[in-house]
């Protein structure tokens, strides 16, 4: 495994870790995500935060089930999802009047980009 394997993978691993991690603190702390949370009607507040405990239940099933295993089309596709979500969530912002966090777009582009490079650097495993 060469060095830039090695800095990729263990990003990787800490990208998974981040964003299960915070999404279940986003239970705690849906400032994270929206600005003023307490102006937010219910309904609107509640999807996000389960949003929130969706990502970080397929991390979690993704990464014990997948990604251990040559994960790299299931990184890849978790990835993606990551980037719909950056940018789904302006567009939810924008729609709904909601005052977003400036940085939740943000950290979910730099998950999608972490989850998107195993893909692209790593060499598939060959089966015997």
């Amino acid at each position: 495994m060469n060095l830039l394997t090695l800095i990729v993978r263990s990003n990787f691993h800490f990208s998974v870790w981040l964003s299960i991690i915070g999404g279940v603190m986003v239970f705690r702390h849906t400032d994270w995500i929206i600005m003023n949370p307490e102006e937010l009607l219910g309904p609107v507040e509640n999807n996000l935060i389960i949003m929130g405990g969706y990502i970080s239940l397929n991390q979690l099933l993704f990464f014990f089930w997948l990604y251990l295993r040559d994960g790299r089309l299931p990184a890849l596709l978790m990835g993606m999802l990551f980037f719909l979500i950056s940018g789904g969530s302006w567009f939810y912002a924008d729609v709904n009047g909601i005052p977003l966090n400036e940085y939740f777009p943000l950290v979910c582009m730099y998950l999608g980009i972490s989850h998107c490079l195993p893909y692209l650097v790593e060499q598939p495993v060959e089966e015997k």
